[in-house]
């Protein structure tokens, strides 16, 4: 895949393996992927039972008493240190479906952070082929003006000649000099865009600093399959991450709603305790001997404050859930006038292309004839100027052509959601 120590030949197939292998934005959407799968896991952990362990040791003081029936007013000693050990466990039977809903809302945001990664992966890609192009575009461009070039000096020499003959004046050649400076000051420009594209695709893939990029002289295929616009709107819809973010969305705001209705029904669990303690106090005197209950039951709670204060959590997740509903019919709206868009376009840089192809072979062709006729001393310099500056420029655009036909069709790959 080298050429030259710092010289890297690549494709396009090459250029997004490299985006989804090195690229810092795609490996941080990776790491949120495995923390939403962690959150996950901690949403399942409600449904396993709490268990808790307590050890105590503390001072008793004497404990006093107030005199009922035969007991007498004062104070009994009793052992002054005391310490238990307490076991508790319990099981969550029934919540409303709030943890349910939990472990739903955290699965669905592990989706949400899967499609994030796809949609950032595309704009990468997206980005990259942009700039890879760019750097198609660029040296072709380079290309063209070295010939350009090239093609001028010769014409300047014959100038040179014809002039030690005085045939031709001394304008004719000012003029092909400003012509020949001109194209060198684009090469200069050129070149220099060329340095900064390659850096800033070296950055992206973050390859070794002064890595030269070269990409690959034939363009990918650019070739939509004859389908109906309506057909790329449904691939559209059922493949573009974006949408389908948007849709996880509407759906986590009824699992929200559904979370906070859960707040009105009342809350069951299974429980058991098991304590170890002395002294035992429960008599007077005290003894100091340990004392041993194990509790096993159903514990039944309800929030009676819920019944007001979660009337404006309902009021706030159901306003939550419309704007949700909303948001996702307009995405799925602008998705279609992206795909109509960038269809349009697709097409109108193929009939470009085909345009600029002709162009090109007519100001060769005319390029060609003034030449001859300028050698046969039938044709003005200024003719000559005019037909290579026609050239130059059906060169350059066909140029742009090329790479602009192919971007519109990874333009249309993207918003379809087949930017693989």
């Amino acid at each position: 895949m080298a050429h030259g120590q710092d010289s890297l030949h690549i494709t396009v197939k090459k250029l997004f393996e490299l985006a989804e292998n090195n690229n810092r934005q795609l490996k941080l959407d990776a790491i949120r992927i495995q923390d939403a799968q962690a959150g996950i896991d901690v949403s399942k952990n409600h449904r396993l039972p709490d268990i808790d362990m307590a050890v105590t040791a503390g001072y008793l003081t004497d404990v006093g008493v107030i005199g009922m029936g035969t007991m007498k007013t004062g104070f009994y000693e009793m052992p002054h240190f005391s310490n238990s050990y307490v076991l508790q466990a319990s099981y969550l039977l029934f919540s409303g479906g709030r943890v349910g809903r939990d472990i739903e809302i955290s699965e669905l945001r592990g989706r949400v952070a899967g499609l994030n990664y796809e949609k950032n992966k595309m704009e990468v890609k997206l980005l990259l082929v942009g700039y890879y192009l760019d750097l198609f575009r660029l040296l072709g461009q380079r290309d063209v003006y070295k010939s350009n070039i090239d093609q001028a000096s010769m014409l300047l020499e014959k100038i040179d000649n014809r002039m030690r003959a005085g045939i031709v004046l001394r304008s004719d050649k000012i003029r092909s000099e400003l012509l020949l400076e001109e194209m060198k000051l684009q090469l200069v420009k050129v070149s220099n865009r060329i340095r900064i594209i390659n850096n800033a695709m070296v950055e992206i893939l973050v390859l070794p600093e002064g890595t030269i990029i070269e990409p690959d002289t034939i363009l990918p295929e650019n070739n939509v399959t004859e389908l109906a616009l309506n057909t790329l709107q449904q691939v559209a819809l059922q493949n573009q991450p974006e949408l389908k973010i948007n849709q996880l969305n509407t759906e986590m705001a009824k699992k929200r709603q559904q979370q906070i209705k859960a707040a009105y029904l009342p809350e069951a669990s299974l429980y058991a305790t098991n304590g170890l303690a002395r002294p035992y106090v429960y008599d007077i005197p005290a003894k100091d001997i340990y004392a041993n209950n194990l509790t096993v039951g159903v514990r039944l709670n309800y929030s009676l404050s819920g019944l007001y204060k979660n009337k404006a959590r309902v009021d706030a997740a159901t306003k939550g859930l419309q704007a949700a509903t909303q948001y996702e019919q307009l995405a799925q709206e602008n998705m279609r006038k992206a795909v109509f868009n960038a269809y349009t376009l697709w097409n109108e840089a193929g009939d470009q292309l085909s345009s600029e192809a002709k162009k090109l072979e007519l100001a060769t062709e005319n390029y060609r004839r003034i030449t001859n006729a300028y050698d046969q001393q039938v044709a003005l310099i200024t003719d000559i100027t005019d037909a290579s500056n026609q050239k130059l420029a059906a060169e350059l655009q066909l140029t742009n052509a090329q790479a602009q036909r192919v971007m519109r069709y990874f333009e249309l790959q993207k918003v379809t959601g087949q930017l693989n």
